[in-house]
């Protein structure tokens, strides 16, 4: 299951064996302040999930984004497929929201 997995992985150390935990202190940050600007998030490969755990783990992802970029889109795609224009010039991003 999703928890599995992400209770496996304790920090990025545990993938890239050269991280320091200063490294993955930075790269935890920049993933986190990347959801958090965020305007639209693509939950990419959700296929990928078993189909009777599908719709409960998107749930608990889009929650989990919702709670770093409340007003973020999430979008649950696979094979990447998204209409452009739920991507692009969409009007959500504003300069007052970057400062």
């Amino acid at each position: 299951t999703f928890e599995e997995y992400m209770g496996r992985i304790d920090t990025i150390s545990s993938i890239d064996a050269a991280a320091t935990p200063d490294e993955d202190k930075e790269i935890a940050s920049l993933l986190l302040q990347q959801i958090e600007f965020a305007n639209v998030v693509v939950l990419n490969k959700v296929d990928l999930i078993p189909e009777a755990e599908r719709e409960a783990t998107v749930k608990k992802l889009t929650a989990f984004v919702k709670t770093l970029a409340p007003s973020a889109l999430v979008l649950p795609t696979s094979q990447s497929k998204v209409a452009m224009p739920q991507i692009l010039n969409t009007g959500h991003f504003t300069l007052d929201f970057a400062n």
